[in-house]
């Protein structure tokens, strides 16, 4: 699934996928390579485990690719620091673990992602809006 999403996708804060190869069980993707760490790690390096370098521009790059998903009718459904990359420039893009699709106003119920970082109506209701999981992830 996520093969189909990342080919749709173009934006400088999202990771790009460059080529898919498929053999008889298996498919890779090929993504293209971002030198640095992920967000997780940039905070966890810092000296007070928050993020002081850069983080207004960090936040700015991560909202403009999550205002694209949601443009092009897709969720990122495990939006969370460790799928940050940032890169040597300090520009952050996001990588995909899991996502769907969705059409305005329909509610679904996707399942996967890290229930740590979980909307609460992911939690509390079995169908839900797609958008605000990645809003909420951003808070």
């Amino acid at each position: 699934m996520e093969a189909g999403i990342l080919k749709d996708l173009q934006h400088p804060n999202i990771t790009q996928l460059l080529k898919v190869i498929e053999t008889k069980d298996k498919e890779y993707l090929v993504l293209d390579y971002v030198m640095g760490l992920n967000l997780g790690q940039e905070i966890f390096q810092s000296k007070s485990q928050r993020l002081q370098k850069d983080a207004w521009r960090t936040f700015q790059d991560i909202l403009r690719a999550v205002d694209y998903f949601h443009e092009q009718g897709i969720v990122h459904g495990d939006l969370k620091p460790q799928n940050v990359l940032i890169d040597t420039q300090g520009h952050a893009k996001v990588c995909f673990g899991f996502g769907f699709r969705f059409l305005p106003g329909q509610e679904v119920t996707a399942v996967g992602g890290t229930p740590a970082y979980y909307a609460p109506e992911r939690i509390l209701y079995q169908t839900y809006e797609g958008p605000p999981l990645g809003i909420w992830a951003l808070e």
